[in-house]
């Protein structure tokens, strides 16, 4: 708040409305950049010992009004400004990843700067649609699709060891926009994690959770800060096992959810576009979807039916449209097809496709394999 030219408290001058003769004091809540040149061009307001005053003249601290990106024009913070990397991190409301243009990351340097414009965030990509993928087993092998149609396999690589009983997943590790694949080995509750459609060693890896306990491995970004991170479902009490760090040690979110030793599938997705994965539950016996959307137990916030019960057919979510939520699909192994829905709700699939040998034995993935498009 500063550079205003009211000829009396020219930054905030605080009174009772609508008596506009009698004061009012009014308190800040701290990291605020106020006045110019020593001044802070307050009347009747209380600073916070986390405030404060600009010593040199407005043009020290922010620029003048004008496109600097976005939908509106915006004070972009000059070069030194006491206004970069001086506001609070905990007021940043849940689930705001961009400054008021629109670029990201809201935080950059450590802390957030004060003010409507981050220096130095970018312009965020538009989301692309994810498209699938499948993992050979038995040689360990990733063959993934751009495109939600058939045809061979745009991406196609080795990754881990053949034949060990790991379970493949994807996610976007590191925060660039694309996904990537790893491996969970379920005897040691260990995750490797690859940053590049590439072979060779892992780019992380770590153990998260107990082994040998039959617990299924999930992905999701689920903090919203837009990397992909692990966790676990323990099928025996429903119960999920989330982390926002690539590491061991507890879990960051654990609640319950759905019935218990019910043979049901965990799923994740961001069901609300919200960028924020949440978790759901598949139930083979009636193809029904049950999905929350926020991170706790209790009744589903959406649920509905689609496909085949009873069928064999696994269960797939990912942002198939690019329109930011994430829908549910099906995989039917016996004849290697995918069947995808672009909204919550049963019917008929929105895009149906074959992809891969069919009875082989090769498991789905869903991804966006080669990144967002600015």
């Amino acid at each position: 708040m500063s550079g205003n030219t009211a000829p009396n408290g020219k930054e905030a001058f605080s009174v009772k409305y609508p008596n506009e003769d009698e004061p009012s004091t009014l308190a800040s809540l701290g990291h605020n950049l106020f006045g110019e040149n020593g001044a802070d061009g307050l009347v009747n307001v209380t600073k916070a010992v986390s405030d404060l005053v600009l010593a040199g003249a407005i043009g020290t601290a922010i620029g003048p009004l004008a496109d600097n990106g976005g939908p509106t024009r915006t004070h972009l913070p000059v070069a030194g400004s006491p206004a970069i990397n001086a506001g609070d991190n905990s007021l940043i409301p849940n689930g705001v990843t961009t400054d008021q243009r629109g670029y990201g990351p809201r935080i950059v340097g450590g802390t957030v700067d004060i003010g409507a414009v981050e220096v130095g965030a970018a312009p965020i990509a538009s989301p692309t649609a994810q498209t699938i993928g499948l993992y050979a087993p038995t040689n360990s092998g990733f063959y993934l699709r751009t495109s939600n149609s058939g045809g061979a396999a745009n991406l196609a690589y080795r990754f881990g060891p053949a034949n060990a009983g790991w379970t493949p997943i994807a996610g976007d590790w590191d925060g660039d926009g694309d996904a990537t694949v790893g491996l969970y080995n379920p005897a040691a509750s260990a995750f490797y994690l690859k940053n590049s459609h590439a072979g060779g060693a892992a780019d992380l890896g770590f153990n998260f959770g107990p082994g040998k306990a039959g617990w299924k491995p999930l992905v999701g970004d689920w903090d919203g800060n837009g990397i992909a991170t692990v966790g676990l479902y323990n099928p025996a009490n429903s119960t999920f096992y989330l982390k926002n760090t690539h590491g061991g040690g507890a879990a960051d979110l654990k609640y319950a959810f759905g019935p218990a030793n019910s043979g049901w599938t965990p799923i994740v997705g961001d069901w609300n576009g919200d960028g924020i994965a949440t978790v759901g539950l598949y139930n083979p016996a009636a193809s029904a979807f049950y999905l929350k959307n926020s991170h706790a137990g209790g009744v589903a916030d959406l649920a509905y039916r689609f496909g085949p019960a009873n069928a064999g057919w696994q269960p797939l979510t990912g942002d198939w449209d690019g329109d930011g939520d994430a829908t549910v699909g099906l995989y039917n192994p016996t004849t290697g097809t995918f069947y995808l829905k672009n909204s919550h709700a049963g019917g008929a699939a929105d895009l149906a496709y074959r992809f891969g040998p069919a009875n082989a034995g090769w498991q789905p993935l869903v991804g966006d394999w080669n990144g967002p498009a600015l």
